[in-house]
């Protein structure tokens, strides 16, 4: 997805393909691994679930802009 596509869509939860590579500069499985591995050192809060990772929609654009949680 763009950026754009991110900030129209309705979704909630985005996925780790969401926004790899096209906006965060990783493959998705990388950023998967790293959300599983320390979340902490994600600059955007995640949600993991089993074997998925969730990152909120409005959290991402906010870090995206800059904005402080």
């Amino acid at each position: 997805m763009t950026l754009q596509q991110i900030h129209e869509s309705k979704k909630e939860m985005l996925r780790t393909s969401d926004i790899c590579p096209e906006i965060f500069p990783c493959n998705p499985e990388t950023l998967t691994r790293i959300a599983k591995l320390s979340s902490d050192s994600l600059p955007f809060p995640v949600l993991i679930l089993g074997r998925f990772v969730y990152i909120p929609r409005i959290a991402f654009l906010n870090w995206m802009e800059g904005k402080k949680p």
